[in-house]
């Protein structure tokens, strides 16, 4: 944090942990205990979650968040985060995957990223997860019929061929050197990711020694 020289790692972990859950949603407990000892709703429930927005800040915290709910509930949610991961730019896929991996590693991080004051990280940035915790929803399965597929008989296909002259070549070079880029990006983004979790692991054994 910007004004980290305020706080200790240990402080700063007390305080998101009394924060978050001194705000917890009712609604939370709630589906826990229906998710775990109803077996009606077990039948229906498709182990997935309804989130009701995609903005990057608001998944972000959701996924801090996650740490500090019923870990039945923490698993799922980072799971259903991850289907969003596209969505974030560089930085937020790196702290995306970082709060994904423990809660630790995600309060270390806060801790030594200027990325939010204080003020910010409180008062708008767990805020933020907090009202998207509220509006989670379960994910059931539909109870509508069935539709069957109506078997056709017959050839259908009516002279659609394209004529010789307008078929597409069938090897796209352009197209093979975009996913070659595609992929070098991706895997340098990886091993960003690797180096900060090693920093940050570094770190955590330097303070406790």
């Amino acid at each position: 944090m910007r004004d980290k020289n305020l706080l200790q790692p240990i402080q700063l972990s007390l305080e998101v942990r009394e924060y978050i859950e001194r705000r917890l949603p009712s609604t939370i407990m709630d589906l826990r205990r229906a998710i775990v000892d109803d077996p009606n709703f077990q039948l229906e429930f498709e182990n997935r979650l309804r989130l009701r927005t995609r903005r990057s800040e608001d998944l972000l915290s959701l996924c801090l968040i996650s740490w500090f709910v019923p870990e039945e509930l923490g698993f799922l949610l980072r799971l259903e985060i991850s289907n969003f991961e596209k969505l974030f730019n560089k930085e937020d896929w790196i702290f995306f995957k970082i709060f994904s991996t423990s809660k630790e590693d995600s309060l270390r991080l806060i801790f030594l990223t200027r990325r939010w004051h204080s003020r910010d990280f409180f008062g708008n940035f767990l805020k933020k997860g907090l009202k998207a915790l509220e509006d989670l929803e379960p994910r059931f399965r539909s109870k509508e019929r069935v539709q069957k597929p109506i078997r056709k008989r017959g050839y259908h296909d009516h002279g659609s061929r394209r004529p010789e002259s307008k078929w597409l070549p069938s090897f796209d070079e352009s197209f093979t050197q975009e996913q070659n880029e595609k992929e070098e990006r991706e895997f340098h983004l990886l091993k960003l990711f690797h180096r900060i979790l090693r920093i940050l692991r570094n770190s955590s054994e330097s303070g406790e020694s």
